[in-house]
């Protein structure tokens, strides 16, 4: 009795096992199918995404201009001025620090060239062209002032030089270069669909035309901006600076603003979905401003203005990546005893070390697993407080950018401007992330090393054969010689084909339809017909060509060397000429499908809202059925004696009640997102 009585709850426990999986699946298909879509939309949006490109273009730059900051401050003793630039030959430092400035000091010149270029390629225009238009729309904002350098006979101000205020093309001036970019942009296309742009020949380089193609939108722009910024005063970038400064100042230079950054990175990553991509496309402008305004101050000798940049979370908070995971890999490694979390914190600990922490986030899984939410949330926040009170104690400010894939304590050292105190930070935070994740990734552990008792591997191993096939080119000469004997017979058969061919091309002008009705889409159709139309042309002449060589052959010379070369020769131009066809056909099916859908829109709507509207009720079913049998059920547990034998039983019947009501949920969820599948792929 006391076996069979194991057995069946082993059963018990394996449905449990399958009902939490039945969970977990629906709701790892809640999130695909509708977190996913809209946020990998909003990623992909070409604005967001030149923008991205676009400030991440700068990241050669930073890290140049800050290694030679780390140069200059290099510490060589214990007092706070014994740096490397103290002992080095003054123009060496001029040069170091002019090299750091027309490198970070560029970042919003580089950044309104860059989204230019972006745009382009996104649109398919000429990225040089695109990079020139928003380049030229952010230097009207910076503008140049007058610096004279005397005076003249009169008491009078004499000479001078043109100069550009540098902050205004570093990092002060980044978000107005990525406004008046983007706006450039759209403003140029604007104009290019309405014709207000000077259209060259066709004869003319395109490199010329796309020069020209911009004068007018360039010229509109800069008289409006010209009259704006120096005439009326309006300068947009001081201006929008100080609207800008206290949200910048709440995000990278408190501690709310910081906690909040990190709790909804992790919150993305939990979701299974890149939340560095997501928050960073927001906050990137606001990070890369924060630590250039900090490099400035540092090599100014100044307050650091900004506590908190993106550096602060990378060395402090993310090492091991986001989720402070490498505490997670070094408590598994020393504590856990279930095969899967062995193997994968083994291949898992060496890319972490690196920062690199999707082995771990998508193999563990640390996505919507129950046993990790609450370390990946609640970890970060409490480096964050840690690190925060570590920076205070040791006075270590970040001041410049390392490269990410750095391990933490490097990282942190040189971005705090070679300060060895920094070294403490990322030391404390894999501490206390290994602290604060090893409780929770027991349990985890226990639970896969009972589910190892029932769980069966599934492999699938599936390879595929491709094979290419290749024709060989024939390279021979055939003579094109004739008998003069037969010259006679020779113009006989060419006047014959001639006729023919003019026959051919009559009947090809009584087929050609009309494209200038009053239907549109009818026209469009039309046009690609006459296409297909002109290429049967072309293939009908070429094969009436054929023809008549074949008929002529009888009067070359080597005829046989003619029949090889020429009827391969023949066969390839037909194959190019049916292809060219077939792409006319496509496009011809194309236009008529796209009229097809826009007719048939509004009723494919109305028949999605009725078949969602029969999920719910079958849904509704479903959860009402499951509530009555589950208080059936424990009611009916409650009544039972725990010695009871009838009590194994009917949990084991609860057990596959429940398992039976997660699979309908799962399956009719399924039927939903098939559904969601075809109104995608009929869009």
């Amino acid at each position: 009795m006391n076996i069979e009585k194991t057995d069946k709850e082993q059963e018990i426990f394996g449905l449990e096992t399958q009902i939490k999986d039945k969970k977990k699946e629906l709701s790892q298909s809640w999130v695909n199918n509708n977190v996913m879509p809209g946020l990998t939309k909003f990623a992909n949006q070409r604005h967001m995404l030149a923008l991205r490109n676009a400030v991440v273009a700068n990241i050669p730059l930073i890290i140049i201009g800050a290694l030679f900051l780390i140069i200059l401050n290099f510490p060589i003793g214990s007092g706070s001025t014994d740096l490397l630039s103290s002992i080095l030959p003054p123009r060496l430092v001029t040069t170091f620090q002019q090299i750091n400035r027309m490198t970070m000091g560029l970042m919003s010149f580089v950044t309104a060239f860059a989204i230019g270029s972006e745009l382009a390629k996104s649109y398919k225009m000429d990225p040089t062209t695109g990079g020139v238009l928003t380049f030229t729309a952010f230097a009207m904002w910076v503008g140049a002032d007058m610096l004279y350098v005397g005076l003249n006979d009169a008491g009078g101000l004499a000479g001078g030089v043109w100069a550009m205020n540098m902050a205004n093309i570093g990092s002060k001036g980044l978000f107005v270069a990525i406004i008046s970019g983007i706006a450039m942009y759209e403003f140029y296309r604007l104009c290019k669909k309405y014709n207000i742009t000077i259209r060259m020949p066709s004869v003319v380089p395109k490199s010329v035309s796309n020069s020209f193609i911009i004068l007018i939108p360039i010229l509109i722009w800069a008289t409006v901006v010209g009259l704006t910024r120096f005439w009326l005063g309006f300068d947009f970038i001081n201006d929008l600076g100080k609207i800008l400064n206290p949200i910048q100042g709440a995000l990278t230079g408190t501690l709310p603003g910081v906690m909040l950054t990190a709790l909804l990175i992790t919150i993305f990553w939990m979701l299974g979905i890149s939340g560095a991509s997501v928050v960073g496309s927001f906050l990137r402008p606001f990070w890369t401003t924060a630590i250039s305004a900090n490099n400035d101050a540092f090599n100014a000798g100044l307050d650091i203005p900004y506590l908190y940049p993106e550096e602060f979370l990378q060395w402090g908070v993310w090492v091991g990546g986001s989720g402070a995971t490498l505490g997670l890999l070094i408590s598994a490694l020393l504590l856990a005893k279930s095969k899967q979390i062995k193997s994968i914190s083994k291949v898992s600990i060496i890319p972490g070390i690196f920062n690199i922490n999707e082995p771990v986030i998508f193999g563990f899984p640390i996505m919507l697993n129950a046993f990790l939410f609450i370390p990946f949330i609640l970890t970060p926040q409490i480096c964050i407080l840690v690190g925060a009170l570590l920076m205070q104690i040791l006075n270590v400010r970040f001041v410049a950018t390392a490269p990410w894939t750095l391990p933490g304590p490097i990282g942190a050292i040189l971005s705090a401007g070679v300060d060895w105190k920094a070294v403490f930070i990322p030391l404390a935070t894999i501490g206390i992330s290994t602290v604060c994740y090893a409780p929770f990734m027991m349990a985890y552990d226990k639970s896969l090393l009972k589910q190892e008792l029932f769980l069966e591997g599934k492999v699938y191993n599936k390879e595929e054969h491709y094979s290419f096939l290749g024709s060989l080119s024939l390279k021979m000469k055939w003579p094109n010689k004739f008998d003069k004997t037969n010259k006679a017979k020779i113009d006989e058969v060419k006047i014959s084909f001639d006729y023919k061919k003019i026959t051919l091309q009559k009947q090809f002008k009584d087929k050609i339809l009309p494209t200038n009705t009053n239907e549109k889409l009818t026209n469009k159709e039309n046009k690609l017909k006459n296409k297909a139309l002109q290429v049967d042309l072309q293939i009908a002449l070429r094969n009436l060509e054929f023809e008549k060589e074949k008929a002529l052959a009888a009067y070359r010379k080597n005829e046989k060397i003619w029949a090889v070369v020429k009827e391969q020769k023949y066969q390839n131009d037909i194959v190019k000429l049916q292809t060219e066809k077939n792409k006319f056909i496509m496009a011809e099916s194309e236009l008529q499908n796209k009229n097809k859908l826009k007719i048939h829109k509004k009723e494919f709507k109305n028949k999605f809202v009725e078949i969602k509207a029969d999920f719910k009720k079958q849904k509704a079913i479903l959860s009402t059925n499951w509530e009555k049998n589950k208080k059936d059920f424990e009611s009916k547990i409650k009544k039972l004696d725990k010695n009871s034998p009838i009590l194994i039983e009917t949990k084991l019947e609860f057990s596959k009640t429940k398992l039976d009501y997660w699979t309908q949920r799962v399956e009719l969820a399924a039927q939903l997102n098939d559904q969601k599948m075809a109104a995608s792929e009929m869009k």
